[in-house]
């Protein structure tokens, strides 16, 4: 039945294009061959497809694609016609995918800001029937830095009310991650995944992969993640009420943008050559700006001098060990000079995270592009343990190992974390299964330049990028556990 009214649809909306023909000459044509489940259709347009054109009535109908093993590269609108071309009718029900399939409309509004969103409607699909949302209500915008100049965007969804995803605890804020870098789409699911099964840090952000539909348009595989903020029971655990006193509780991120980035002098501050955000509270007095730095400067300065007493009491080490177990494991390029945060409860101590950003981790050359790396040479070198070190130097690592305590401290963390690393090598492998088709599209959409060889010089070790991406990573983390266990085991 869908191909007869295929059929019937594509014959009556294209003939209807051209009853209104003037006499005057006809502009230059191309035939167009149309595809509908097998079946075909050709008529003639002009040099230039409008949407409208082929906006049939079809059911469950995605949209149009050149290449019938790539259907999730549908095309874009106005579609220059530069020669006689076949197109496929691509459907939602065509695709299998193991993955929740969330769509976004926001009836064709672009998402271009990072400041003002967009109204959308929200649908999730594939998952358990009380996890499924039927056009919930909610904005979105642009989020990122360096990565919302990249041609796959991320983005940050703002509910109109607090809304479960996925099973997790309810929220406004959530983000989307775009992992444009990463073929393998797990460096960042598998550090959350990793941290998560650590108890020296509160709160790690969830991590749900999904395949994203924008405005009826396939985007590929996105994470789903909770939004880094302050949220007494169920994220970054800091007060969020009772803020007048001078004393209060504080979420910092250590940033080397914070400066550019900050509104008013009481967003940030530096200290040495660091620079940090504070991302709460806002509106800051000038006493309560001041308890934040001084809180903040008064704990680096006794790692300095080695003042064990008061780091005892004051700061809670183990959330640090964890934190650079983390990100020193996944060898985390942006790790202590950006996505780096710190907080502190009303009564508590200073705690480190949640960790976040692990875009170019484990080895990510400083390209922006899609990378192609399976270079592990890397697994046996440390990263952040050298304060000196001019372009990544902090105090806190090196002087923390420098002494026998805290290094043996260190070691029996290492050991926990190393039991949380098996299982997370393990998460790893049983997940293949259900991302591998959804990655693949993801690779046909936005790798384009990799594909059949068009990448200079590339060889594939196991049939793919997905899964030479996917093999590397795990390579990558059993060689550089086993340096952990010779340094600090």
């Amino acid at each position: 039945m869908k191909r007869l009214i295929c059929i019937l649809m594509c014959l009556a909306g294209i003939l209807g294009l051209f009853a209104c023909e003037s006499a005057e000459p006809a502009p230059i044509k191309h035939r167009v061959t149309l595809v509908c489940n097998d079946q075909t259709v050709e008529r003639e347009f002009t040099e230039v497809l409008e949407e409208a054109d082929l906006a049939l009535p079809l059911e469950g109908l995605l949209g149009w694609a050149e290449n019938p093993e790539t259907k999730y590269r549908t095309i874009s609108f106005p579609y220059r016609l530069e020669k006689d071309t076949t197109l496929y009718a691509v459907f939602e029900d065509e695709f299998d995918s193991y993955l929740p399939v969330m769509r976004i409309s926001t009836k064709n509004v672009p998402i271009n800001s990072k400041e003002t969103y967009v109204d959308a409607r929200i649908t999730l699909s594939n998952v358990p029937e009380e996890h499924e949302l039927s056009t919930v209500k909610a904005g979105i915008r642009l989020r990122g830095n360096s990565t919302m100049g990249y041609a796959k965007k991320p983005y940050r969804l703002k509910f109109d009310e607090k809304q479960s995803l996925l099973g997790e605890p309810a929220h406004k804020s959530w983000v989307l991650l775009a992992d444009y870098l990463d073929a393998s789409l797990m460096k960042n699911y598998s550090a959350l995944y990793f941290a998560g099964q650590l108890n020296g840090m509160e709160f790690t952000p969830c991590a749900h992969h999904v395949e994203l539909y924008l405005n009826g348009k396939y985007q590929g595989v996105y994470l789903l993640c909770d939004q880094v903020q302050e949220q007494k029971n169920t994220r970054v655990p800091i007060e969020i009420k009772d803020l007048g006193q001078t004393q209060v509780p504080f979420l910092i991120e250590k940033n080397y943008r914070a400066e550019r980035e900050s509104e008013t002098e009481y967003d940030w501050f530096s200290l040495g050559d660091y620079q940090y955000t504070i991302k709460y509270p806002e509106n800051l007095t000038q006493q309560q700006y001041d308890y934040i730095v001084d809180t903040y400067t008064r704990a680096e300065t006794a790692v300095i001098e080695h003042d064990w007493e008061y780091l005892l009491e004051h700061v809670d080490l183990n959330s640090l060990y964890d934190f650079y177990i983390v990100n020193e494991l996944f060898f985390n390029r942006d790790a202590m000079w950006t996505s780096c945060f710190m907080y502190q409860s009303l009564t508590g101590k200073l705690k480190f995270g949640p960790v976040w950003d692990f875009d170019w981790s484990l080895n990510t050359p400083w390209i922006n592009s899609p990378t192609v790396s399976t270079d592990t040479s890397t697994f046996a070198e440390p990263y952040f343990t050298d304060f000196k070190d001019e372009e990544q130097g902090w105090c806190w690592l090196m002087a923390l190992l420098e002494d026998d305590t805290r290094r043996s401290e260190f070691s029996e963390r290492w050991k926990l974390a190393r039991t949380a690393l098996e299982d997370t090598l393990e998460e790893i492998r049983a997940y293949r299964k259900a991302l591998e088709p959804a990655a693949e599209r993801n690779l046909q959409l936005w790798y384009q330049a990799y594909e059949e060889g068009g990448k200079a010089g590339y060889e594939s070790r196991y049939g793919s990028i997905f899964a030479d991406q996917y093999e590397f990573l795990t390579e990558f983390l059993t060689l550089r556990s086993g340096y952990f266990d010779e340094r600090f085991a």
